[in-house]
């Protein structure tokens, strides 16, 4: 008996402690031959034997069954005096092992025949199933010190790609990646800012064309030999269509509402041209989406693959000959339909404003008629388009409105000596204004040597018809390649303003695609549209300089003019943009 009692603990210790007071070293598993006098005398000795992975998986399988065959059969064992371990029995108690103290080491007595295996429980349930071994034993590898260690490292690596992943989307190192210019580019019209052009006259050309031809046009598709024969023999190309947009990475477009000077009646063309843009919204509504303000534009840029589609007037003789209110009135329809900006005169006066072409030296740039149409158009909230204007009728429109306005397509004058172009005191203004100079990208208006050559043919060659001089500069452009117009020249212009006002908040893009006849190298077609970009980056532009002139400055004056047109009703207490004269149907017998 005395010897059984120093055997087992007394009854109260079979209760395990609230929190163990030390951690003892498991045993691994003893030798199941009685013959393995080797590790009985190590045992025996006194000296810790340490718990490792592989001496668990000599005697342990998922199985079930102990390594040398067998089932194992467990009855409950009372804790040690430590409390937190438990111990695999194959019988009864006499063929318990026995862990206790003694100093400060480790001893235990093997019986025979007997293999013993310890495991650390979940609770002081002792195993039952195969189940509960395969639990402990996950149990021990997600907790072996080995293992958090490498999952560690592992989530460390997972979160510093990640991080890395979303600095690069935001462009954060992009920078220092050797990027491809024209790629950089691409990325910064889908990711960053829509790529916005100011100025196309498309629908123009579309319809002229489709009226020729006697059917509508597939502007999915490249033109037909007929087609492209049309257009040759009137000295013209076809600069624009769907596929050719994608290509450009083109995401905003204004269309340009134009009727000729010498239209008969331009009120009714202009409304003509209206109806054509929204013919092919309507044709095309999978690849075009109509916008009107600044905000949408960023919404379906952002959440949608159309191309964002708005109009701008080209003249104000498409207002007409009336009195004041008659010419509001055509101004107002226009704003319903859909035009957000007006350039005041095209080549030709107005009987209240002064082309760029004008020789009339008494008139003034802008009559007092001419001052209260631009503070209508602030009013309403359309942008006011200073390109075609006389100088004179830029500085006094840059004088007395209130909203920043803009060139919706004119490049510089100490570049290129075109009358269409702005002198350095303008471009002065447009900044101090926070305007913005949407640069054009005809070869007339970029190339002086182009703009003398062209001057030169149409002086020379008076009883030709037009188209047939245009077919001589052309001939002439193909004779002397060097002396084209070119991409880089455009850069230049572009180079002009950043270095003469300080920075790129007040530059843009109005290529002037489909209304012109000739194009630099490097830019013939709205697929090159985004090669614009590549060239600046080549010179060193910045990202955030390159998003300004791609949309960001554009849509930031428009946003301007929308607020400024909010605050001018708040004070006159209107709230409609076009109930100021209670208008209620402006049809086309009222203008």
């Amino acid at each position: 008996m005395s010897s059984r009692s120093s055997r087992h603990p007394p009854e109260e210790d079979l209760l395990p402690p609230a929190l163990p007071q030390r951690t003892e070293t498991l045993l691994p598993p003893q030798p199941t031959s009685a013959g393995s006098n080797t590790n009985a005398s190590s045992s025996s000795s006194g000296q810790p034997l340490s718990l490792n992975f592989r001496s668990i998986m000599r005697n342990f399988d998922f199985g079930g069954r102990e390594h040398g065959g067998g089932v194992r059969e467990h009855n409950q064992q009372a804790p040690s005096n430590h409390g937190d371990q438990f111990f695999d029995n194959s019988a009864n108690h006499d063929n318990s092992i026995d862990v206790h103290d003694d100093d400060d080491s480790m001893s235990a007595a093997a019986p025979q025949n007997a293999t013993h295996t310890p495991l650390l429980l979940l609770s002081n349930t002792p195993p039952s199933s195969s189940l509960s071994k395969s639990i402990q034993l996950l149990m021990y590898i997600l907790t072996s010190s080995y293992t958090i260690l490498l999952c560690c490292v592992f989530l460390f690596f997972v979160c510093v790609a990640y991080i890395a992943t979303i600095l690069v989307l935001n462009g954060k190192l992009r920078d220092n990646l050797p990027v491809d210019v024209y790629e950089r580019a691409q990325y910064m019209a889908r990711f960053k800012v829509p790529l916005l052009d100011t100025h196309n006259d498309w629908p123009n050309r579309v319809d002229r064309l489709e009226r020729m031809l006697g059917y509508e046009l597939d502007l999915r598709r490249e033109m037909n030999e007929t087609e492209r024969g049309i257009y040759e023999a009137l000295g013209e190309d076809l600069h624009t269509d769907i596929p050719r947009m994608r290509q450009g990475e083109l995401r905003a477009q204004f269309w340009s509402i134009f009727a000729s000077c010498h239209a008969k009646d331009p009120v009714q063309e202009a409304i003509r041209q209206f109806e054509t843009v929204y013919q092919l919204l309507e044709r095309y509504n999978d690849e075009m989406v109509y916008a009107s303000k600044a905000e949408d534009v960023w919404n379906y840029y952002l959440k949608d693959n159309r191309i964002v589609s708005l109009m701008g007037v080209e003249g104000g003789h498409m207002l007409g000959l009336g009195d004041y209110h008659q010419i509001v009135r055509v101004l107002q329809t226009f704003y319903r339909l859909g035009a957000r900006y007006m350039t005041l005169t095209h080549s030709c006066d107005t009987h209240w404003a002064k082309n760029h072409e004008s020789t009339n030296a008494t008139k003034p740039g802008l009559t007092k008629l001419g001052e209260r149409i631009v503070r209508e158009m602030n009013r309403m909230g359309m942008m006011v388009d200073l390109a075609h204007t006389h100088p004179d009728t830029m500085r006094q429109v840059l004088d007395i409105s209130e909203a920043p306005i803009i060139f919706s397509h004119s490049s510089v004058w100490e570049l290129c000596h075109s009358t269409r172009n702005l002198p350095n005191d303008i471009i002065d203004l447009v900044a101090q204004k926070h305007g913005v100079i949407m640069i054009n990208y005809f070869s007339l208006y970029i190339s002086e040597p182009s703009r003398v050559k062209f001057a030169e043919i149409f002086a020379e060659h008076t009883e030709l018809p037009y188209t047939e001089r245009i077919k001589l500069f052309q001939q002439w452009e193909e004779a002397n390649p060097d002396k084209r117009a070119t991409i880089q020249m455009v850069c230049d212009h572009i180079d002009y303003i950043r270095q003469r006002t300080g920075n790129t908040k007040n530059i843009g893009i109005g290529a002037d695609y489909d209304g012109v006849m000739s194009l630099p190298v490097g830019l013939e077609d709205v697929s090159k549209h985004y090669h614009l970009g590549a060239e600046l980056y080549k010179r060193g532009y910045s990202d955030d300089e390159i998003r300004d002139i791609f949309g960001g400055n554009l849509l930031s004056v428009m946003k301007e003019v929308e607020n400024v047109a909010e605050r001018m009703r708040e004070r006159s207490g209107t709230q409609n943009r076009v109930e100021q004269y209670g208008i209620e149907d402006l049809g086309k017998a009222e203008l």
